[in-house]
C-alpha cells in the first residue's frame, strides 16, 4: 500500500511547511493527484488522518481534487484531455485528432501539495521584559 508511504511523507512536508510558517495548526490540506498515479484518494485521505496523529495536520481536513491525465501528439502537436476508453488500461493513448499513437503524457502523474490551510502561533510575550 503506497498510499501510507505517500502520507507520511506529504505529512512530513506539511509539518515543515507549518514550522516555517509559523503555523501551530493545519486546518485544511489540499492535494491534486494525478490519475495515472494509480493513487487511491479514500486510501491516501485515510493514511494521512492516520499518520498525521499528534502532528499539527492531526485535526485537518483534506481535500483532494482528481486531475486527468493530458497528451501531446508528436505528429500534430495536438494537446489534449485523454478521454477514458472501454479498454482494460482505462484510457486510450493515442492522438483523437490525427490518431497517432505517438504521444507524449503532459499531466495526469502528479501528486501536488496545493495548499494548507491552518492557523499562526501566538508570540507569547516574556513577563519578564516589563
Amino acid at each position: 500500500m503506497h498510499e501510507l508511504s505517500l502520507a507520511a511523507s506529504l505529512i512530513e512536508c506539511i509539518e515543515k511547511v507549518a514550522k516555517e510558517n509559523g503555523l501551530s495548526s493545519v486546518k485544511e490540506v489540499h492535494l491534486e493527484v494525478g490519475e495515472m498515479t494509480h493513487v487511491d484518494p479514500r486510501q491516501l485521505k485515510f493514511c494521512l488522518k492516520v499518520v498525521s496523529q499528534n502532528t499539527v495536520a492531526e485535526e485537518s481536513r483534506i481535500y483532494i481534487k482528481r486531475k486527468g491525465p493530458v497528451i501531446r501528439c508528436k505528429g500534430c502537436g495536438l494537446v489534449s484531455r485523454l478521454k477514458r476508453s472501454k479498454e482494460l488500461a482505462g484510457f486510450s493513448m493515442s492522438c483523437p485528432s490525427c490518431g497517432s499513437d505517438e504521444v507524449e503524457l503532459e499531466e495526469g502523474r502528479e501528486l501536488l501539495l496545493k495548499r494548507i490551510k491552518g492557523v499562526k502561533s501566538r508570540k507569547v510575550e516574556d513577563p519578564s521584559l516589563h
